[in-house]
């Protein structure tokens, strides 16, 4: 299927994608004191498949579930889920919210040189690398922030090392989905890579973690049914948007997840506030999202 400037409409999705993640970094952090990592990402997803099912039921007897197919759902999961989501709430549970969300929003500079190799027709500009260097500039001011001299400023560069890992599985899993040879429809995959990327985690979570029971905190539930929300919603708009947008267009969106996450921390999490490192890397993505729309990036159409 062709690739295609976003229109409105599209945009409008993308964003709405991209603020219900940004959320995701408080309800992490929430979760996590009651729940260890691959716990808490295994019950989530289990639960966000779980949620989307009732929805995703008429799509799976219009599905052909050829072998192209079933290899979409799998390496999906593999990377949307089980890679992305294992590597990140292991790097959320090192990294503090804000920096963790300053990190994630590099993933359009990943994607974008990913999907320069891997995607025809998505290539790179010399518009587009001189904002990746801007993004990436930030990157680095956001790993000098951690003070990576410290014993401690070790531990959390380990996670913000490991949330960028995150980055390149997600923008892997993304490349896989835009060059699905048999499309199965977005609500369905959706919710069977969520469910068995979930599967996945608890398998890593048992031999890792122990069986552990869920706790019965009212916190914990409010947070781990948001993040199911999150995950069932967000994945839904951006699969059926892969399906028309390029990858590297698609994924500079996600410039504004840094920013809005980074705030919704330092609002709402204990001990979380600003630092000169934090505000500078986020002026650097801020402003690499700005110029390449104020640029004629994204071509905006009814």
């Amino acid at each position: 299927m062709a690739r295609c400037p976003m229109s409105r409409r599209a945009t409008l999705a993308a964003v709405v994608a991209c603020l219900l993640w940004s959320a995701a970094f408080v309800f992490v952090k929430t979760a996590l004191q009651f729940l260890p990592p691959f716990s808490l990402g295994g019950v989530r997803f289990l639960l966000a498949g779980l949620l989307l099912a009732p929805l995703a039921l008429p799509f799976f007897g219009r599905t052909k579930w050829t072998k192209a197919a079933l290899a979409t759902v799998a390496l999906s999961a593999v990377f949307q889920t089980f890679l992305q989501y294992g590597l990140f709430i292991w790097g959320m549970n090192l990294a503090r919210g804000a920096q963790s969300a300053i990190i994630v929003g590099a993933s359009p500079l990943v994607a974008a040189l990913l999907a320069h190799f891997l995607m025809a027709g998505d290539r790179l500009t010399s518009r587009k690398l001189a904002l990746i260097a801007l993004g990436m500039a930030g990157v680095v001011l956001i790993s000098l922030g951690s003070k990576p001299w410290k014993a401690a400023g070790l531990h959390e560069l380990a996670g913000l090392a490991l949330l960028f890992a995150s980055t390149s599985a997600s923008a892997l899993g993304n490349i896989v989905i835009a060059r699905q040879k048999a499309p199965v429809h977005p609500v369905a995959l959706n919710a069977l890579q969520m469910f068995l990327g979930g599967a996945l985690l608890i398998l890593l979570a048992l031999p890792t973690e122990g069986a552990r029971p869920l706790p019965t905190a009212p916190a914990f539930w409010g947070a781990l049914v948001c993040l199911a929300v999150i995950s069932a919603a967000g994945f839904s708009i951006w699969f059926r948007l892969l399906r028309t947008v390029k990858v590297s267009d698609l994924n500079l969106w996600k410039f504004i997840i840094p920013v809005v996450g980074a705030l919704l921390s330092w609002a709402f999490l204990p001990g979380e506030k600003p630092d000169a490192f934090s505000l500078a890397g986020m002026g650097c993505v801020a402003l690499a999202i700005l110029f390449f729309f104020r640029r004629g990036g994204a071509r905006a159409s009814p």
